[in-house]
């Protein structure tokens, strides 16, 4: 009788087993290693839109509010002591020089007119800022616009709700989306354009860059500077002709009383500086205000 024979299995013993992890564990390590540079890259593409989509967004909306304006007075790089005064005081005076002293409206109804008046929180970037190109963690959110708004007829300030204020109120605490600002900040610079021709301005420059908080939950990080930027240049349609600054015939009280002989002519568009617009309350700084009015017809387009 044949004796049959047995066949023994062998398996992998323990020290076989953990080589063989060890191997495939290096194997996964070098793979996710080479996959890294593609997650970057689509991190970093969708924030490059994201941060484009942005600036565009912030760029239109300050070119919209200011492209039509028919009277516009700039104070750039400004800071100013009491903000609520400054707004009260600029208002009243560009409604008080153009729109109530004219005698041929004496019979009229007060002018349905609003004045804005528009500001740009800058952040101030230090030296070693620059240098690095970066922006510090605290000045996350910077670059935000608020807007005032002032009704003319009624002689008060509109709140967000459509309430009427006697002092000045925001409009809008943020006139742009306030995510747009969640981990970016934004640094502005402006500009007046000249003809080539002359020395009369003929547009407005600015100029947006972007800094984004790209390790939000690291308080030591600064912001990086995207380098996404935008530069955008507008005509000022109803302030300046053929590279000259237009002007409009006002006319001034004497005495209390307008003088309907004399009428003075005054420029519609001014920009100011601290050192120009002797006014105690307004000293050097960074923000930008825009104190304006729009053709009734645009305001309502």
């Amino acid at each position: 009788m044949k004796k049959e024979k047995k066949v023994k299995f062998k398996g992998f013993t323990l020290v076989e087993l953990i080589v063989v992890i060890a191997v495939f564990g290096l194997l996964m390590a070098a793979a996710l290693s080479l996959l890294q540079p593609i997650n970057g890259v689509f991190r970093s593409t969708a924030t490059y839109a994201e941060g484009s989509a942005m600036v565009d967004n912030v760029s239109k909306y300050v070119e919209d509010n200011l492209r039509y304006s028919n009277r516009l007075w700039i104070f750039d790089s400004v800071s100013v002591a009491d903000e609520s005064t400054f707004v009260d005081d600029y208002t009243k005076k560009m409604e008080g020089q153009f729109l109530l002293n004219n005698p041929d409206k004496a019979s009229q109804p007060v002018p349905d007119e609003k004045i804005y008046v528009m500001k740009i929180d800058n952040p101030e970037i230090s030296k070693a800022d620059l240098e690095a190109d970066t922006l510090a963690k605290t000045y996350l959110g910077s670059g935000r616009i608020t807007l005032w708004t002032y009704d003319v007829a009624t002689s008060s300030w509109i709140a967000a709700n459509g309430s009427s204020s006697g002092s000045p109120v925001r409009n809008k605490e943020s006139a742009v989306n306030p995510a747009f600002y969640n981990e970016y900040s934004y640094t502005t610079t402006l500009q007046e354009g000249y003809s080539d021709s002359s020395k009369d301005v003929s547009n407005l420059y600015l100029k947006l860059n972007l800094f984004y908080n790209e390790k939000p939950h690291d308080a030591s990080r600064p912001l990086i500077n995207t380098n996404l930027n935008n530069v955008i240049s507008f005509p000022l349609v109803n302030l300046v002709s053929n590279q000259s600054v237009l002007q409009e015939q006002i006319f001034v009280k004497v005495g209390g009383t307008v003088d309907k002989d004399n009428p003075i002519s005054v420029f519609r568009y001014n920009y100011l500086t601290a050192s120009t617009a002797a006014d105690a309350n307004i000293v050097d700084g960074v923000d930008i205000y825009f104190v304006f009015t729009k053709p009734p017809h645009i305001e309502d387009y």
